[in-house]
């Protein structure tokens, strides 16, 4: 057992490592010194070591800036070609990796992206690279070239809440509405609806993720059983996108049943208290014409008077 289960091992160092760790890259790094609207360029030599027919891949990788800027250097590396073949007669290829920078970043200091090259494998995104398959480009961003108004904004709302009024044992669909405000395409937009009654959490829900592009309005829905409950229920939600959260309030109504079937529906206090000051502000305002108009009446009724008596003398 023993035997070929070192043989497995021994198996896979030979067939799978040369696969995934073949190519080498170089320079190793590349300074740059940014300046607005720079567009440089250089060569990366791609080794065929050992040589071999195999098909390859560029690929650039972020995941080392910070996660706050990374959307800032997403449109600034392009390649001459992102794919080409190796035949097993070369050694090496060379490719140009373009740069084309913005007017400013909205972070100074010296930023890490790099550019490398692996084997093709349909289905294989994400395959792993060691150091050496990847080259090291260092953007020194000095602080005359930083400013806020950069950074990519990410921001989200949301526009409303509404859950369907269902009787008990129930199900009643919650909609979460929200609109981007954010100048790229937001994705693993998410939403977790905690149901409360009279303070205390009766459940805790989570919607679907989905994605929503710039300016773009869509909908996080689930779905809660009411069960037993009775009343209204208060509802707190947080939207989560990239790293970020926002919240809301939202309730469900709970429509109670009599025996006959008649529906007994409870008053918002909030509305009946409205509605008596609404009243009690028309009725002082129809008392305060009607002194007007009394007041007015006795003035001339005063003047007619003294008008005869001035006819008499």
């Amino acid at each position: 057992m023993k035997k070929i289960f070192l043989f497995l091992i021994l198996f896979e160092f030979l067939i799978v490592i040369p696969i995934v760790f073949s190519l080498g890259v170089s320079p190793g790094i590349v300074e740059i010194d940014f300046k607005p609207n720079l567009s440089t360029s250089f060569e990366m030599t791609v080794s065929n070591t050992p040589q071999a027919s195999r098909e390859v891949e560029i690929h650039s990788n972020l995941r080392i800036l910070d996660k706050d800027i990374i959307n800032e250097f997403t449109k600034i590396i392009s390649f001459e070609e992102t794919k080409f073949s190796f035949t097993e007669n070369e050694t090496y290829k060379k490719l140009k990796i373009s740069l084309n920078f913005p007017e400013g970043f909205s972070k100074k200091g010296t930023h890490e992206l790099r550019v490398g090259a692996r084997p093709f494998v349909k289905g294989g995104e994400g395959l792993a690279v060691r150091a050496g398959n990847e080259i090291r480009i260092l953007v020194n961003v000095p602080r005359e070239y930083v400013d806020e108004k950069y950074a990519i904004k990410k921001e989200l709302k949301i526009l409303e809440i509404i859950a369907d009024s269902v009787k008990k044992g129930e199900n009643s669909n919650i909609k979460i509405f929200i609109k981007s405000e954010s100048k790229i395409t937001l994705n693993d937009i998410y939403a977790i609806i905690k149901i409360l009654k009279d303070g205390n959490e009766l459940a805790s829900l989570e919607t679907e993720k989905i994605s929503i592009g710039p300016g773009e309005e869509k909908i996080l829905q689930s779905v809660f059983n009411v069960g037993g409950n009775s009343g209204v229920l208060t509802l707190n939600v947080e939207v989560f996108y990239d790293s970020d959260s926002v919240k809301g309030d939202g309730s469900l109504n709970i429509i109670e049943v009599s025996e006959d079937g008649i529906k007994i529906v409870k008053k918002d206090n909030k509305s009946l208290w409205l509605w008596i000051l609404l009243v009690i502000l028309l009725l002082i305002l129809i008392f305060f014409i009607l002194f007007l108009l009394w007041k007015r009446r006795k003035e001339d009724k005063q003047e007619q008077q003294f008008q005869r008596q001035v006819e008499l003398q």
